[in-house]
């Protein structure tokens, strides 16, 4: 009987320094990782800080205006105010695209570009907008 009391009691014990360890091992990683190169960390989009950071910085802005829904129901017109001019016009004028993140061969293993892609609807608004890589 006290056998398996005590048993029962490391159990319990070893339980609970699992969790703590897996608990500081997340906090650990997380903190890790959000300060590596392959981390996206969000900061708090404005058009201003849009405007003055090189097309190759905004990606850090991409998190906080995608989740407050910055362009949705806008006009190509007012996208342009808030965003400037885009990278590049689709002929047709159906899409749209700026770029957000870069890198070259120099530094990471290939070139690669991340592209803020807006789709515009027949009436010139915003129908959707993501992230795609090229």
């Amino acid at each position: 009987m006290m056998q398996t009391k005590t048993r029962r009691w490391m159990m319990i014990v070893g339980a609970v320094v699992l969790i703590v360890l897996v608990a500081l091992a997340y906090v650990l990683f997380r903190s890790w990782y959000q300060q590596s190169p392959a981390s996206w960390p969000s900061e708090v989009f404005s058009s201003e800080s849009w405007r003055s950071r090189a097309p190759t910085d905004r990606y850090r802005l991409y998190n906080d205006l995608a989740q407050k829904k910055v362009l949705s129901g806008k006009s190509y017109e007012e996208i342009v105010v808030l965003l400037g001019k885009p990278d590049y016009v689709a002929p047709d004028k159906r899409y749209v695209t700026y770029v957000i993140k870069s890198g070259t061969g120099e530094s990471y293993s290939m070139n690669f570009v991340y592209l803020l892609h807006i789709d515009l609807n027949g009436k010139g608004v915003v129908e959707k907008y993501s992230v795609r890589a090229d």
